[in-house]
This record gives C-alpha cells, sequence and structure tokens, in this order.
C-alpha cells in the first residue's frame, strides 16, 4: 500500500495511563459499572429507557427479540434495587406502570451514547447498511454534546481535593471525519 500523507495511525500513540490504586479504593470503579452494566440486557433495557422514555415492561419486551419476560422482570427489578430505574404508575390507569430512569440512570446516558459512538466507528459494518462509520455528529446533528453531556465532571468532582486531570473528548466522537 503506498501512502502519500502522513496516516493517523503512524502518529505518535499514547501509552497506558500511569495507576497507582489511591488511598481508601476497594475496588476499580469500572468493575464495579459492570455490577449495573455488565448483566446481559441491562444496557439494552437502559438504551430503551433514554431514548424512548416512559415504557411499559410490554413495550420493552416488545423492542428486544431474545428477551424472554422472565429476564426482563430480573433486570428491572435489578436497575429499580440499583436506583437507576423507577416504577410509575400510569396517570389513567394506575394498574398500568411505566418505566422510566431515574436521576442516577440518567447519569448514564453519556455512557450509553459512548458505546454508540464507538459502534459508529468501529462497528459499522454491523450498524449501517452501507457498512460507512459514521460518529455521533452524523448521526445525531447538533446533539452530540448534549447525549455525551459533561463527561469530564466525574473527573473533576471536588471534595476538598485536588482535582484529577480533565478528560477531553476526541473530535472524531462528535464530528464528522
Amino acid at each position: 500500500m503506498h501512502r502519500t500523507h502522513a496516516d493517523p495511525i503512524d502518529a505518535p500513540q499514547p501509552g497506558p495511563l500511569p495507576f497507582k490504586r489511591p488511598e481508601g479504593v476497594l475496588l476499580c470503579p469500572i468493575r464495579a459499572s459492570l455490577g449495573i452494566f455488565g448483566r446481559k440486557w441491562s444496557i439494552v433495557v437502559l438504551r430503551d429507557l433514554t431514548f424512548r422514555s416512559d415504557l411499559t415492561f410490554g413495550q420493552i419486551l416488545a423492542r428486544n427479540p431474545g428477551l424472554t419476560p422472565r429476564v426482563l422482570s430480573f433486570r428491572l427489578r435489578e436497575l429499580r434495587t440499583e436506583e437507576m430505574v423507577e416504577k410509575v404508575a400510569d396517570a389513567r390507569d394506575e394498574r398500568k406502570v411505566h418505566y422510566r430512569l431515574t436521576s442516577k440512570g440518567r447519569d448514564a446516558i453519556p455512557v450509553l451514547t459512548a458505546l454508540a459512538a464507538f459502534g459508529m466507528k468501529h462497528l459499522s459494518s454491523k450498524v449501517f447498511e452501507d457498512g460507512k462509520p459514521r460518529s455521533l455528529g452524523d448521526v445525531f446533528p447538533g446533539q452530540a454534546h448534549h447525549l455525551l453531556g459533561d463527561l469530564d465532571r466525574y473527573s473533576t468532582q471536588d471534595k476538598g481535593k485536588k482535582s484529577a486531570p480533565r478528560l477531553s473528548l476526541p473530535t472524531s466522537v462528535v464530528s464528522s471525519s
């Protein structure tokens, strides 16, 4: 293969981040988060409630072929226990219930959006009919920053300690390449 210009792949790549377990930290936060997100169907249920709020059990089930009523019941119960989802009675018919994200659940929207951005860029042959990669900006014009939220607030929470370095989003995530 003949290259006539500098390829971004040839650019120096950053190495692994230096890591020293902070004092008082018991478990890797990614591993702890996987306790919620890592169970089969959990992320899909959160996705449905993110992009189509106030869904009934039957609506969630119908949107996800392969998801059984028993597994959905378990996942909704776990997500409610983790305070990610709440169960709300229908205003017109109290026998009918809807599920929606809690404030804690809405904090997961940037995580889901980052996963979507990864899939659009790196798994485009499975995501799009034409197989071409896209950015969030391509698929959700004008909404990418809203969907990603303020990701860096998690790295800069000030609790009387020196702030951690701020995260920055790669341009390729939010805009066209």
